[in-house]
């Protein structure tokens, strides 16, 4: 999403930015070449910031990938958003692309809707919603807050029909080889497991079903 914001530039003049709204940014970006468009009494005779005219700034930009934006300073910039007024720190990058807004700037100049909603629920069921809500942290925690879907071996109920598309060829994948240290254990296992109805020993040329 897009918006036009009103700007002031640094002589006072009133100029507009097209610049993309991103919740998921902390923080403003300003490109260099539209900040050469928008403060020319600003620029060195080379086109980049005078000295003095930004704020240092130790902050290292990343993008989403984990590459890292190549920033020329910052600077403060009094927006102007349907009556909306925000003083928004702009980090200018060299980085291609739109100007864009971040989440906290967004929110000063309402361009998007934050909407939230409270629910009270009724006294019998505040012990039920306050477990509910506790975290699980690890295994432990899991199983307690479900017992039941840990006791004994899930099953279910009926039967489940599969349909494959006979005009797929089917695969065959060749059976993979054990570590010989391994194979007693394994056996061990499928032979338990045969004997609690979770596996079915099929003989070889013998159809599944």
């Amino acid at each position: 999403m897009a918006v036009n914001v009103g700007l002031h530039s640094i002589s006072g003049r009133p100029t507009a930015l097209k610049a993309k709204l991103d919740t998921g940014a902390q923080g403003n970006i300003l490109p260099l070449r539209l900040y050469r468009r928008m403060y020319p009494e600003s620029l060195t005779p080379e086109g980049f910031p005078k000295p003095g005219v930004l704020e240092h700034s130790p902050i290292v930009l990343t993008a989403y990938g984990g590459a890292k934006l190549m920033q020329q300073r910052k600077c403060r910039i009094d927006c102007d958003f349907n009556g909306r007024k925000s003083v928004a720190t702009f980090f200018v990058t060299e980085a291609d692309g739109p100007a864009i807004i971040g989440l906290p700037t967004s929110l000063e100049l309402n361009l998007i809707p934050l909407n939230c909603s409270v629910q009270q629920g009724s006294p019998l069921n505040a012990n039920r919603d306050r477990e509910q809500v506790t975290p699980i942290k690890d295994k432990d925690d899991l199983v307690k807050r479900y017992p039941d879907c840990f006791d004994g071996v899930g099953r279910f109920q009926g039967q489940y029909h599969i349909t494959v598309d006979p005009s797929v060829p089917p695969v065959v994948h060749a059976q993979g080889r054990v570590p010989l240290n391994l194979r007693d254990d394994i056996k061990e296992e499928l032979d338990d497991m045969e004997s609690r109805g979770i596996i079915t020993k099929i003989k070889e040329g013998e159809p599944t079903t």
